[in-house]
């Protein structure tokens, strides 16, 4: 009877081992994904900071050109009022049709302002029209940089560990895709 209790506990053992090696493998894929989903947003958040810097740049722009010059108001004014009762019609709920008018309104602004875009990627991150660039900071295209920001969001969902900004700013480099805007100091000839 004791063997017999003996190898009952040994069984147990076993299937008990084999159950906590079980929850444990599910751990640690869980706090893998979790870890991913972390480096992925970390990627995401800086593109969406930049991209929204970006907008709000254009936005602006977009303003004062149409301050200056008042051509193209009739359509952003046709346009907002067409998005918005067609919101109206579809939606029925005002406040909706509202959003949806100024939305249209905004992306008019947004889309009047567009440019060539350059991003400082130094100790501060700048996002400001390509023609705005100093000679005090190294500067990239915007396409440049957004596509090494997808690459590094691709590595980040494959388990590479982004760091923090000093170190994606590092990767960001290293991808090879940034183009640099050079801008030249004027040299002053004397005769």
């Amino acid at each position: 009877m004791t063997g017999y209790h003996c190898m009952s506990t040994v069984e147990d053992l076993k299937q008990t081992l084999y159950l906590v090696k079980n929850q444990a493998e599910d751990g640690f894929r869980r706090l893998d994904g979790i870890r991913r989903q972390s480096e992925c947003g970390k990627i995401a958040f800086l593109t969406s900071r930049l991209d929204n810097r970006r907008r709000v740049i254009a936005r602006e722009r977009g303003a004062r050109a149409l301050a200056k010059d008042k051509k193209g108001l009739d359509a952003i004014v046709v346009e907002t009022v067409m998005v918005f009762l067609g919101s109206a019609l579809f939606t029925k709920e005002p406040a909706e049709a509202l959003s949806s008018g100024l939305g249209a309104a905004d992306r008019s602004l947004q889309d009047r302002g567009e440019t060539d875009w350059a991003v400082s990627i130094g100790d501060n991150l700048a996002v400001v029209p390509s023609s705005g660039t100093s000679l005090r900071q190294m500067w990239v295209e915007w396409t440049s940089l957004m596509a090494a920001l997808r690459l590094l969001e691709e590595r980040a969902k494959n388990g590479e560990a982004m760091g923090d900004l000093n170190k994606i700013i590092a990767s960001l480099e290293e991808t090879g895709l940034l183009r640099y805007v050079i801008r030249l100091q004027p040299i002053k000839i004397r005769p």
